[in-house]
């Protein structure tokens, strides 16, 4: 073989692999798009909404988990009697 012949193969081998490479990629970013849009339907407005709700009316004594009455201030049990 001469050196033309082997710099011709060389050359169609890096072109085969490039175009090898360049269909992967598409193909990858096909199934990311894919996988994007279906999280986008299973996370819809209104379901993210009601998470956030959720979210909002979560307090601290549901996740400690001892329930305590609110206290009001200024009354009597928060400064006593006796001062005033």
């Amino acid at each position: 073989m001469n050196k033309k012949a082997q710099i011709s193969i060389f050359f169609l081998v890096l072109i085969l692999s490039l175009i090898a490479i360049f269909l992967i990629f598409v193909d990858n970013i096909q199934k990311i798009d894919k996988v994007t849009q279906k999280l986008k339907k299973t996370f819809d407005d209104k379901k993210m909404l009601d998470l956030q709700s959720a979210i909002n009316s979560l307090n601290w004594t549901t996740i400690i988990g001892e329930k305590k009455e609110p206290r009001i201030l200024n009354s009597d049990k928060d400064f006593g009697s006796h001062y005033g």
